[in-house]
């Protein structure tokens, strides 16, 4: 018996013994498991890609909230006397593009691992390794 269903609260549950996985991945002809560990990579990489651009959105997010904490000090002391804060309004704009732009970066390369991601669920549940 490779696997059985068991029933409890939640309904059907799906008990595999140890190794069955790696027994049936190690089954699979040399041409599908290198296909299937291509796959595996390539959802790993955009996983890695989504990660970084989400680092880089953080990063740039973090800049931009100093730039509007920064603008916000400079118009207190402004009242007191002239501040020219064009320069600092031109570099908050900036950010404020470039958070845009990673934004739409970062929810495309998440369209993009999820579709990989999906492909590769499809792929183990077809092979029986899910």
């Amino acid at each position: 018996m490779s696997e059985m269903e068991a029933s409890d609260t939640f309904g059907p549950t799906r008990i595999v013994p140890p190794a069955y996985g790696a027994r049936v991945r190690a089954a699979l002809p040399p041409e599908v498991r290198a296909k299937f560990d291509l796959l595996e990579a390539d959802a790993s990489n955009k996983l890695a890609v989504v990660r970084a651009v989400g680092d880089r959105l953080a990063e740039v997010r973090a800049t931009l909230v100093a730039t509007e904490q920064r603008i916000a000090m400079l118009q207190a002391a402004g009242s007191h006397r002239y501040v020219n804060l064009e320069d600092e309004q031109a570099a908050l704009t900036d950010e404020q593009q470039r958070v845009a732009t990673l934004t739409a970066e970062r929810d495309a390369a998440t369209a993009r691992w999820q579709a990989a991601s999906q492909l590769l669920d499809s792929c183990r549940t077809y092979l029986d390794l899910a």
